[in-house]
């Protein structure tokens, strides 16, 4: 294996971007489901949630990746250790916050059980995904001994698998033990093995990735296509577009994934231009400003966009740059303060 870099700035940039889609999908299905937005509106608001879906798998993918490529055999007690300290210390503090924030500030909230809450992870609509990267932390405990061997064939057998497992779970609304299925790991396997499977054979895989950057080009252009395709279908339709397989993200997802690693050299050497700058230090950021950007949208939704008859779009892009903003100085602030910087998870 060639020697490890110290830091993945190119990880970091699709990490930036990943968390950019995931506010983008927040704030687009929270807006036209709380808004005073025409019918035709809410459609395009649904139509951003979906083109940003591949943020979710995103994290999963990087997770596998960073966790193959820095860790060739974990020791459990220690690992388990560490990543309680960075992950679960933060999310039991953060459940508490958003359960005292939503029922004093959405005063029409029911209060939350904090232990049901923690067990289920719902203080807030987004730290389900906080327990859904424990398990992968806790699976791969499980499947490190196994990382070295795995195939491309094998990659490709467990992709079509899980895209018919996704699909079938859709459609019957499949919940194991009371869970939601998109809570739990078992949606994103396939992806969390493939970056387990680049995180090994890194360098190889970037050399790929650029060498075939023109047909990853055009197969992110077929994905898209299908995805739109998929949504004007159920608008025709009068169909809730929502409808739309979560499996399809799997291909975009890895596509968009690759054609940013494929980048890696040129990303290395401009790493201090404007936009690579911030988008690597957003993804390194990434996970205080998921934790942080729930408390900045509700502002909006609740008091600046029911003083307009019909909220001006402009006006949401608007709110869209502010919370990015807030919460990326929100969680600077914190990482860089000693006693609140495990909030962030620093």
């Amino acid at each position: 294996m060639a020697e490890h870099r110290s830091r993945l700035i190119e990880i970091d940039v699709f990490k930036g971007i990943c968390i950019l889609a995931v506010i983008a999908i927040h704030m687009s299905g929270i807006i036209a489901d709380e808004s005073n937005l025409s019918i035709k509106k809410i459609d395009d608001f649904y139509l951003f949630s979906i083109i940003t879906r591949f943020c979710v798998p995103g994290f999963i993918l990087v997770s596998g990746l960073l966790l193959a490529y820095r860790h060739e055999k974990v020791a459990p007690l220690d690992f388990l250790k560490k990543k309680f300290t960075y992950i679960l210390i933060p999310y039991f503090i953060w459940t508490y916050i958003f359960i005292f924030f939503f029922w004093a500030y959405m005063n029409n909230q029911p209060r939350l059980r904090y232990f049901e809450a923690i067990i289920f992870g719902t203080g807030s609509y987004h730290l389900y995904f906080v327990l859904i990267i424990i398990q992968y932390y806790i699976f791969y405990l499980a499947i490190q001994n196994i990382v070295n061997r795995i195939k491309p064939w094998f990659l490709a057998i467990l992709f079509v698998a899980q895209i018919l497992l996704n699909y079938w779970a859709k459609t019957v609304n499949f919940s194991p033990l009371n869970y939601n299925y998109v809570t739990t790991f078992l949606p994103w396997v396939a992806i969390f093995f493939f970056g387990c499977y680049v995180g090994r054979n890194y360098e190889t895989c970037v050399s790929v990735f650029n060498k075939y950057r023109t047909l990853l080009y055009i197969g992110f252009l077929i994905a898209l296509f299908y995805q739109l395709s998929r949504y004007l279908q159920l608008l025709i339709e009068g169909e809730n577009i929502r409808k739309i397989p979560d499996g399809m993200v799997i291909v975009p997802t890895i596509l968009i994934f690759m054609i940013v690693v494929s980048f890696a050299k040129e990303i290395t050497q401009l790493k201090e231009v404007f936009m690579l700058k911030y988008l690597s230090r957003l993804g390194r950021l990434s996970f205080g400003i998921f934790l942080s950007h729930p408390l900045i949208i509700p502002f909006f939704v609740l008091r600046i966009n029911p003083l307009f008859e019909e909220t001006p779009v402009l006006l949401i892009y608007c709110e869209y740059v502010i919370t990015v903003l807030i919460s990326w100085a929100m969680t600077e602030i914190l990482s860089r303060t000693k006693l609140f910087r495990i909030l962030v998870g620093k």
